[in-house]
């Protein structure tokens, strides 16, 4: 039978794997997140190209990485454990600190390393501090969970494709380290960067496939007497992203709260001024989001849903209801009293452009954000920390990341536009460390360059082999 290449083109977080036969479509930041679509599977035991200490020999993998604009990666092999194994390497390239942290949390070990009372990051669970992951984690790891997961036979578990990739992956992640100097200042010389075993990448995938479950109760978990044991998968966490105009709470209850401001606030027609003249959507130039965003934040957080409208939500009616917002609750006066002396008291103007009070640095540079929080109904999330000590928003810590938009105009190659927002490296050297962020924030796309005829005419092509 004659040999057939795979290729996956990388597609900020996505990856689209392809043979003459069939497409296998695993989304997610690329491999790692293949438990979001499928219970994770790998070789756990010293069989088929395993070492006795459960890492896979990389000898004799190899793939072809094509680089296209923005170091989007686009990888050729001859099957799927070359196919994982390029994208291991390519994703260590690019982000081997983010990585190997992962790597760290999902072993039980940030009390080790960081300190039992330092927080998490929350990517991998809800823990609030390294000793609760590692107890979570802990308890996922003496439960056998994964292992047990590994053990199931399809489609229960996964076919041999699936777990070829993840020993393919972890083989490319551990040829990219030996072959390769750190140079990210987050984790250069760290001593928890380290060769990775396929369980390793089975036990990050579980983390990620119960992110959206059990992930988001591990505080709880930990706490609970006697110990809970974490079990199977219980979701998947996923991520949203459209048009980033719209405040759909700002279409319900943005006239109302200007109507009823004047009340409120007698002697300050400027903050009234402000939300009647706000053009109700959450883009960077928008003066008055910032405003809206902290009254409704804290006018929701104090007044019960069923309390916050004249006409509350019905299931009968739902399309025209909820609206008319309640404003002589005594709860929506103080949460505007408090959200105008909040922003002064912060130093920020009440008309101030919503880019200047949400927003990312990359290398010193401040790079504003659209989007809102979710309660804002806002599609496009994200999200930051409030320090009024500080002067206001902290950068956005998490929100819309892999954004894509594909359509078909009747030719065998999709048109695509896709955009990955925190950019392709988490390393500040790469320039392509704050590339598409910026995109991101001037709500411009990158065109995806999916087919061959596509990706070899890149004015940006740039070809490696890569060897175990």
């Amino acid at each position: 039978m004659a040999r057939q290449a795979l290729t996956s083109h990388s597609l900020g977080g996505t990856l689209l794997f392809r043979t003459r036969l069939r497409r296998l479509t695993l989304t997610g930041v690329a491999l790692l997140t293949a438990a979001a679509v499928l219970p994770p599977a790998a070789a756990a035991d010293t069989r088929d190209g395993h070492r006795p200490d459960g890492r896979p020999h990389a000898g004799g993998l190899s793939a072809v990485i094509r680089y296209t604009e923005h170091g989007i990666p686009h990888i050729v092999a001859k099957d799927y454990a070359n196919l994982g194994f390029g994208s291991g390497w390519a994703q260590a390239a690019d982000q081997v600190c983010v990585l190997a942290d992962g790597f760290v949390t999902v072993r039980g070990e940030r009390s080790r390393f960081f300190g039992p009372d330092a927080a998490t990051d929350g990517s991998l669970s809800s823990a609030s501090r390294n000793l609760a992951s590692d107890q979570y984690f802990g308890g996922v790891r003496d439960a056998r969970t994964v292992e047990k997961l590994l053990a199931a036979p399809a489609p229960t578990g996964a076919g041999r494709q699936v777990k070829e990739l993840m020993r393919g992956w972890a083989a490319g992640y551990n040829a990219w380290l030996a072959q390769n100097r750190v140079t990210d200042p987050a984790c250069r010389n760290a001593p928890w960067v380290r060769p990775v075993s396929t369980l390793d990448v089975a036990r990050r995938n579980f983390a990620v496939a119960v992110l959206g479950g059990q992930g988001r109760a591990v505080d709880g978990i930990t706490a609970a007497q006697p110990p809970a044991s974490p079990g199977a998968p219980a979701g998947a966490a996923s991520d949203r992203a459209t048009d980033p105009a719209p405040d759909p709470a700002a279409d319900l209850a943005a006239a109302d709260t200007a109507k009823a401001c004047a009340a409120v606030l007698p002697g300050d027609p400027q903050a009234c001024g402000v939300l009647e003249r706000w053009d109700r959507t959450t883009d960077v130039e928008s003066r008055g989001a910032l405003l809206f965003d902290r009254f409704w934040r804290k006018f929701t957080a104090a007044v019960p849903q069923t309390a916050q409208w004249k006409v509350p939500f019905s299931a009968t009616d739902p399309v025209r209801t909820p609206h008319t917002l309640d404003t002589a609750s005594p709860g929506f006066a103080k949460a505007l009293r408090d959200a105008v002396a909040e922003l002064r008291a912060a130093g920020i103007p009440l008309d101030a452009p919503l880019g200047e009070g949400q927003f990312v640095v990359r290398n010193g540079k401040r790079i504003p954000i659209h989007g809102g929080t979710e309660s804002l109904g806002v599609w496009n999330k994200v999200e930051q920390v409030w320090n009024a000590a500080g002067g206001g928003y902290t950068e956005t810590v998490h929100g819309s990341s892999h954004i894509q938009a594909v359509g078909w105009n009747g030719g065998r190659c999709p048109k695509a536009r896709t955009l990955l927002a925190y950019s392709q490296s988490s390393n500040p050297s790469s320039p392509h460390f704050s590339d598409q962020t910026e995109l991101y924030a001037r709500e411009r796309w990158v065109t995806s360059r999916f087919c061959e005829r596509n990706i070899l005419s890149s004015p940006k092509l740039r070809v490696v082999r890569v060897r175990g």
